[in-house]
C-alpha cells in the first residue's frame, strides 16, 4: 500500500546515497571514460499496489502482477561524479483480477546520476545512483476496467518517479554491462470514454533491470 510515511523513507534513503556517493572519491578518473553511452535494458517489476477512485468515490487497492518490457537511455557524463541522461522504456503491466491482459505504459525520463568508478583499465566498474523522473502515458486493456469497476477507459497521463542503485561492468572503453534495481512511483490520471469522471491511480513497484551499454566516440 502506497503511504507518504513509504515515500519518505525512500526519499530518505537517497538522499543517503547521494551524500555517500558525494563523499567517496575516484580511485580510478582515468579508467572512467568521459564519452556519452547508450543503454538498452530488460526491465521486470515486481510486487506492489494499485490504488485508484473514481471522482469521490471511495479508494480501492489492487495487487500489481509482475510488469515486463525493456527500454533505451542516453548518459552524458558532466563531472566524475555526476551525469545526465534521459530514458525510454515500454512495458506491459496488470493488476491482480485482469486474467493476465496487459496494458502498456510508456514512460518518458529525465534521470541525474550520481556514481562512484573503481577498478582497473579494461575492466573497470561504478556504482551509481540513478533519480529517474519523467511523464509517463499508459493504455490500459478493457480487463482493467473490469477489475477495478469503472470505466471504459481510454489513454492515462501522469507521472513517473523513483531510484535506481545499481553497478556497471565497463569492457574496455566500448561496451559495459549493468544491473540495478529500485522503487517506482508512478500517478496516473484513466479518462473515462463515456464522458463521466476520470480513474486516478497510484502505483509503484520495485524494479529491477539489466543491460548493456555502448561508448559513444570511444
Amino acid at each position: 500500500m502506497f503511504t507518504w510515511k513509504r515515500l519518505g523513507l525512500s526519499s530518505a534513503s537517497f538522499a543517503f546515497a547521494v551524500a555517500l556517493v558525494l563523499a567517496v572519491p575516484s580511485t580510478s578518473f582515468a579508467h572512467d571514460p568521459m564519452f556519452p553511452k547508450l543503454g538498452f535494458h530488460f526491465r521486470l517489476g515486481l510486487g506492489g499496489d494499485l490504488e485508484g477512485h473514481t471522482g469521490s468515490a471511495a479508494a480501492q487497492r489492487h495487487a500489481m502482477d509482475p510488469s515486463f518490457g525493456g527500454g533505451v537511455e542516453l548518459e552524458v557524463p558532466v563531472t566524475t561524479h555526476f551525469s545526465l541522461g534521459g530514458a525510454f522504456e515500454a512495458y506491459g503491466w496488470t493488476v491482480a483480477g485482469a486474467s493476465d491482459r496487459y496494458g502498456v505504459s510508456l514512460d518518458f525520463l529525465f534521470m541525474p546520476r550520481f556514481r562512484i568508478p573503481f577498478g582497473d583499465h579494461p575492466w573497470h566498474a561504478e556504482v551509481y545512483l540513478g533519480i529517474p523522473i519523467g511523464p509517463t502515458l499508459s493504455l490500459p486493456h478493457e480487463q482493467f476496467a473490469v477489475a477495478v469497476g469503472a470505466g471504459p477507459f481510454s489513454q492515462g497521463f501522469g507521472v513517473t518517479g523513483g531510484g535506481r542503485l545499481g553497478v556497471r561492468l565497463n569492457a574496455g572503453d566500448v561496451v559495459g554491462f549493468f544491473v540495478d534495481v529500485g522503487p517506482m512511483f508512478q500517478y496516473v490520471s484513466f479518462q473515462s470514454r463515456s464522458g463521466g469522471s476520470s480513474f486516478d491511480a497510484w502505483n509503484y513497484q520495485f524494479v529491477l533491470r539489466v543491460g548493456a551499454s555502448f561508448g559513444l566516440g570511444a
